[in-house]
């Protein structure tokens, strides 16, 4: 989530209250906790990778229903702004993230689902989606109260961003200037923990006979890494990446959150007609200075980019990819229980379907782009709620922003046009103990289709597991390639010094780092004759099946600048890890997605800058300087 909707609306808590005798059903209307995790990959839950451990979070997977199909944006602030508003991106204007010092935010005159829960009665807590005006903030958007940050990304321990203190509390409904306060109190607590416990002390406090709606959206697992080192050092012996290790810490604090809100849920009796949501708000980052341990194996891309493993998409057999969500559903609500629901589902869809949920009228200020899955998850029915999903990419890693892509799912089809953001490339799996070797998922055979994992037979003596920073902001790397850093399925193109002909990957770095004049290489596997080329400089890169590249220096990052490729089509049924661009094969497909992909977009909106309201400064305080509303 990069920041904007931290604000962790976290504990929006959305303490959702309704008056009592209102009742959807002989057990009365559901409690609803929706819990947010910022920037989770699909490898990092543990019962997905078996590498961190995560059994709250398992528990809870266990009792819910897994959403097989679902996406979200490529960040955080346009899927947020997409759960709360039931609109794609496009039509509710934050397409990006939202820096700190933004004159704008999510419009006034749009209908939140806070909104909507409060007409039913739920009492709401929580938010994020610009502050620049107090009337922007959560208490005006429909949360009776509101525990986090304005901002995002800020430090887990003393809350400070862009040199300013962002923690706050807003106890009441339209808290102003005189209501808002600072909470100093909680400096140098850490973040997932004040969270956590607030959502414990919301759930304790609550009155029973009415419905509960706790919007928990924690800053874990984003940017910066950091955890307390109780949550770090039992993995000291299992992970050997440093920065893996601390990424399982935060996951391993948050987990342990999670359980303790659902043990106070069973402890208020509460549980059993609570309905729990589960949901990333983007695939993990893996390249760039926001990737901090994330991976998202075995999908392409990450956060940034609009391949599937940045948009959060679900596949088949209780496998998600990149973040998983799924839902808990209170007690009795299904009435045929399922593990898995198989049909296309967008953010955008929980406001249409949490209405149904709790039996009110959905009807909002703007028109929704979300469609109701209540009906179809109740009675097990699999058939086509929507066949259709529009994805644009956050315009800030855009060239420009006329070459701003956008992606455009229609059944099997998956059109992209324009920009796919970074990164391009996939993540490769570790074992159990963190090291890059060959595990395959165990419904996923992802060697045969990938052709990339190839390092178990190959490690040697010369194998230095170097786990240094700088490898897991790497797309596809290797730390068991003799000394170097390697990237799967790119061929770099660059300064050619020399070529020749070896048995494996591993002796082509060998060669490449005993060479004086060599910096670079590309292995082509498929290559019986020269195929190693050894190279001192590198340009650029091309995405290649069968082709691994690398840096001699383990100390550097392996990945180069990809040639863009502006419409890509790809059959994600047959392909869901992107493999193969079919556009060349099915250009009529191309021309007829693009035409509807046109048609759609005359409709896009992008949220601008209040040009009254320029940011100047934070105010100083005697406690330092202060993140408030400054118009």
């Amino acid at each position: 989530m990069d920041s904007s909707f931290f604000l962790l609306v976290v504990a929006a808590v959305i303490s959702a209250t309704a008056n009592a005798g209102l009742h959807h059903s002989e057990r009365g209307k559901p409690h609803i906790i929706f819990i947010v995790i910022d920037d989770l990959g699909f490898d990092d839950l543990g019962f997905k990778s078996h590498q961190i451990k995560t059994p709250n979070i398992d528990r809870l997977y266990n009792e819910s229903l897994l959403l097989t199909n679902y996406y979200v944006q490529d960040v955080c602030s346009p899927t947020r702004a997409s759960i709360m508003t039931g609109r794609y991106a496009m039509h509710h204007g934050i397409v990006d993230w939202i820096p700190p010092e933004s004159p704008y935010g999510l419009n006034l005159d749009e209908t939140t689902i806070a909104n909507k829960l409060l007409e039913g009665g739920y009492d709401t807590h929580a938010w994020h989606l610009g502050f620049y005006q107090r009337e922007y903030t959560p208490t005006y958007r429909g949360f009776n109260s509101f525990l986090g940050f304005y901002s995002g990304g800020e430090d887990y321990f003393t809350h400070i961003e862009d040199g300013a203190y962002d923690m706050h509390h807003d106890p009441t409904p339209h808290c102003g200037e005189d209501c808002s306060q600072l909470a100093f109190d909680l400096n140098n607590t850490y973040s997932t923990t004040a969270f956590s416990e607030h959502a414990v002390n919301i759930i304790r406090k609550h009155n029973v006979s009415q419905p509960l709606f706790l919007y928990l959206a924690y800053q874990a697992v984003h940017a910066p890494a950091e955890a307390p080192d109780q949550y770090i050092e039992p993995y000291a012996d299992l992970i050997p990446d440093m920065q893996r290790r601390i990424f399982a810490g935060m996951l391993s604090c948050l987990d342990e959150g999670i359980g303790n809100v659902t043990k106070e849920l069973k402890d208020k009796g509460m549980y059993d007609d609570a309905l729990i949501v589960f949901t990333t708000d983007n695939g993990g980052p893996i390249l760039g200075g926001d990737a901090v341990g994330a991976r998202n194996y075995p999908l392409r891309g990450g956060k940034h980019s609009i391949y599937q493993g940045g948009m959060d998409y679900h596949f088949n057999h209780r496998l998600g990819v990149h973040g998983i969500s799924f839902l808990k559903p209170q007690d009795g609500a299904f009435q045929q229980p399922e593990t898995n629901y198989y049909n296309l589902m967008h953010a955008a869809d929980w406001l249409p379907t949490l209405c149904d949920a709790v039996g009110i009228t959905c009807n909002t200020s703007k028109p929704l782009d979300g469609v109701s899955h209540w009906d179809a998850m109740v009675h097990a029915r699999n058939e086509t709620i929507r066949s259709k999903v529009v994805l644009g990419n956050s315009t800030d890693l855009c060239p420009n922003d006329d070459n701003c892509g956008f992606a455009f799912i229609d059944e099997r089809w998956k059109y992209m046009r324009g920009s796919s953001g970074s990164p391009f490339s996939w993540s490769i799996p570790c074992t159990k103990s963190g090291d890059h070797h060959n595990r395959l998922h165990s419904s996923v055979d992802i060697q045969s289709d990938f052709n990339l994992l190839r390092l178990a037979n190959s490690c040697n003596l010369k194998c230095l597991l170097l786990f240094l920073r700088e490898f897991s902001r790497c797309t596809c790397i290797s730390t068991c390639q003799g000394t170097c850093n390697v990237v799967y399925n790119q061929c770099y193109n660059g300064d050619i010094v020399g070529s020749t002909t070896v048995p494996s990957l591993d002796d082509c770095c060998f060669q490449c780092w005993q060479s004086k004049n060599c910096s670079s290489f590309t292995y082509r596997e498929k290559w019986s004759v020269s195929n190693c080329i050894l190279m001192s400089s590198v340009g650029n890169a091309s995405i290649e099946l069968g082709c691994t590249s690398g840096r001699s220096d383990p100390r550097e990052v392996p990945v180069a600048r990809i040639e863009q490729v502006n419409n890509q089509l790809f059959d994600i049924k047959a392909d869901p890890y992107e493999i193969r661009d079919v556009s060349s094969s099915f250009p009529e497909v191309v021309a007829k997605m693009d035409k509807q992909l046109s048609d759609i977009l005359e409709t896009y909106h992008q949220a601008h800058d209040d040009p009254n309201c320029p940011f100047s400064e934070w105010p100083i305080t005697k406690r330092g300087r202060v993140m408030v509303p400054w118009c």
